[in-house]
């Protein structure tokens, strides 16, 4: 079920339409996304798709890890 749930989280994400007005995706927009149970997959493709306000810099993944993020 988790992995269903996952699946079309990541498939509303790929489907919504795209807004240019829409706010950049922050590092505890990746947190909340995570908390909630939305599967790696989708938050990859949402971080992909969107506009990115944060570094994935070596440093911001240990802390993003250190946070509960996979």
């Amino acid at each position: 079920m988790k992995n269903l749930t996952a699946w079309l989280a990541g498939l509303g994400l790929l489907v919504c339409p795209i807004s240019g007005s829409a706010e950049p995706l922050s590092k505890q927009s990746v947190l909340q996304l995570s908390r909630v149970g939305i599967g790696d997959a989708a938050i990859v493709a949402k971080i992909e798709a969107d506009k990115v306000d944060f570094d994935l810099s070596t440093d911001e993944m240990i802390a993003l890890k250190d946070q509960g993020v996979s």
